[in-house]
């Protein structure tokens, strides 16, 4: 691969790899395969480039695409890179350079090789990969902790010659082996299914689950082979798997589960579980402390990302994709349908990260109109005409005064959202405005409401057509006056008006209410 060498160990991108040939660390899958789990990843890099311009390098997972980032490379010194995650079985660390293809059509060199580097094209090297792991904060890890406890540890090769080894186990794997296991499976078992089914224990639950660990253990399983087998019946118990409340006013175990499942989409943690037990959950200021506390923790990103997904549509990004001849800087370039992945990533992560900073800090509603400061970094600053913005980290940034990039109406993703990819629509977005963000969706047309066909003459414009409408008259026409113009301005990706992207004339169903005239 001419455009990837690699030189006294280190890998030197003087292009991107082939799509179907991603750079990647054998030795991580390796590990993994063999042991998968939480990995910490180091990388250095350094730039080497004549012409002192940072660069960029993209990390993802192989298998699971699970995207790690956009990381800077930065002149005059090495920069490292550290990153955590749970790898599944053979997952390891895509890396590639970002653009630096284009750097080099813009500077007037070949994108073949080799000798690139005696024409003085930019590199972006790979000085080291490192791994650690798997992870474990505590040993044994939590998770043997939740579902064991302290029981002592035996290897296989002690336990007796009728226990039935799982297939995979080495006779030095360790087991847990208590003296009594009867016993110890009550006492386990009282632990666990108060978290699972997330309220106390009635009398007549544990019976089941234990009656399962005592055929198994008569059956001549391990231990271990029979409390899983008994955990495994808890989690697929309708106490498990539903919202399981008593008719009436929700008790503070109910409270407790609904609160962490809308906030955190997970179980009680300890501290939501306590306050459940002690039964203060039922006071309001209780209640809104600990949904302040749920917001506030790295939990929460879970409810924030679906919460804009359904609100913003955020989940809808990629329904379509824009027109490369009228959009062509979404994409790598014009001979690629590659598209600009730093671009793409960047306006979704804005919109997450100023919504999230928004609700954080408890900052008022008005700003989802218009606020003095957006989440930017290089690759959106050029894309929104604003002064420069160093690095690829989204940042919050003061906006110039006069700037129409407050708030989120102007978001390239909700431009997106609400545009095809090829034209837009002042009904569809005036629509979108007053459903997504006043809360009054257009009422249903009536049986004799017709649609609004194009004039493909091009003798009336579109607001000549809806000036009869009654409902763009009485509540899109203002959303024109005061949202939609800046919107159109910035038709679906620039600020810059573009007389050449057309516009689209038909209106969605339900948006033009009654029949045209009829007031």
């Amino acid at each position: 691969m001419p455009q990837i060498h690699v030189r006294e160990g280190k890998i030197w991108f003087l292009g991107e790899s082939h799509i179907e040939v991603p750079i990647h660390s054998m030795l991580l899958a390796a590990a993994t395969r063999a042991a998968p789990g939480r990995y910490r990843v180091t990388i250095t890099t350094h730039i080497d480039d004549e012409m002192n311009e940072p660069q960029t390098l993209y990390l993802k997972a192989r298998h699971s695409r699970h995207e790690f980032g956009y990381f800077d490379s930065p002149l005059g010194k090495p920069a490292e890179i550290v990153i955590e995650h749970d790898f599944k079985p053979g997952d390891s660390v895509v890396m590639a350079p970002y653009n630096l293809r284009a750097i080099r059509r813009l500077r007037g060199l070949p994108n073949v090789g080799p000798p690139m580097k005696a024409q003085g094209g930019p590199a972006l090297v790979i000085d080291s990969f490192a791994a650690e792991g798997p992870l474990h904060e505590t040993w044994p890890p939590a998770s043997h902790e939740a579902l064991f406890a302290s029981v002592p540890m035996k290897a296989w090769k002690d336990m007796p010659k009728n226990a039935r080894v799982p297939l995979g186990r080495k006779p030095t794997d360790l087991t847990p082996a208590p003296s009594d296991a009867s016993a110890q499976a009550k006492v386990l078992l009282g632990r666990f299914l108060p978290r699972a089914f997330r309220r106390p224990l009635i009398s007549a639950d544990m019976a089941p689950y234990l009656a399962l660990v005592e055929r198994n253990l008569s059956a001549g399983e391990s231990f271990e082979s029979a409390m899983l087998a008994a955990y495994q019946a808890a989690l697929c118990s309708p106490d498990f798997l539903f919202l399981v409340e008593n008719p009436g006013p929700l008790d503070d175990h109910a409270l407790a589960s609904r609160l962490s499942y809308f906030l955190t989409r997970s179980m009680p943690d300890e501290t939501l579980r306590s306050a459940a037990d002690a039964k203060s959950l039922v006071d309001p200021a209780v209640l809104r402390r600990e949904a302040s506390r749920l917001l506030d923790s790295p939990r929460s990103l879970a409810f924030l990302n679906d919460f804009l997904d359904q609100w913003l549509r955020l989940r809808d990004l990629d329904a379509t994709m824009p027109d490369k001849e009228l959009f062509p800087e979404f994409y790598e370039d014009l001979h690629s349908s590659k598209v600009d992945g730093l671009l793409r990533s960047s306006i979704e992560e804005e919109t997450r990260l100023f919504f999230a900073d928004m609700l954080r800090n408890d900052r008022g509603v008005g700003l989802i109109v218009d606020s003095g400061h957006a989440f930017l970094n290089k690759r959106l600053a050029e894309h929104y005409g604003l002064p420069p913005v160093a690095g690829a980290r989204l940042r919050s940034v003061k906006l110039p005064a006069g700037s129409d990039r407050g708030g989120v109406l102007t978001h390239a993703s909700i431009l997106k959202v609400t545009a095809n990819g090829s034209n837009t629509s002042p009904v569809t977005r005036g629509a979108w405005v007053l459903e997504s963000i006043l809360g009054r969706p257009p009422q249903p047309p009536p049986p004799d409401a017709g649609g609004i066909e194009p004039d493909t003459r091009g003798a009336t414009t579109i607001r000549e057509q809806l000036a009869n409408n009654w409902m763009y008259h009485d509540l899109l026409e203002p959303l024109s006056t005061v949202v939609l113009e800046p919107l159109k301005q910035a038709s679906i990706w620039q600020t810059a008006k573009n007389d050449h992207i057309p516009e689209q004339i038909g209106a969605p169903s339900g948006a033009e209410g009654k029949a045209s005239g009829a007031h």
